[in-house]
């Protein structure tokens, strides 16, 4: 099977891991044989828009307590 793939070669890149690379909102980098993950500040923003949603409606009593803390503790390993 033969797939006929063009690459833009106005977007496509190859460097060094240390530049790193954007995939799904979070940065990626090589520094010190370690791989450094940053998210950016507009997904920041959306989780802590999520985040807040979700309290308020925890608050109104439309979800339990197990829907919100299940949001919030999905979010735990991402570094704001």
């Amino acid at each position: 099977m033969e797939y006929k793939l063009k690459i833009n070669t106005n977007k496509t890149m190859i460097l060094k891991a240390s530049h790193g690379f954007v995939f799904l909102g979070s940065r990626y980098r090589v520094i010190n044989k370690k791989t450094i993950i940053s998210i950016s500040s507009s997904k920041r923003n959306k989780i802590r828009k999520n985040i807040r949603r979700k309290r308020k409606l925890y608050d109104m009593g439309y979800i339990s307590y197990k829907s919100y803390y299940s949001t919030v503790n999905s979010y735990n390993n991402l570094y704001f």
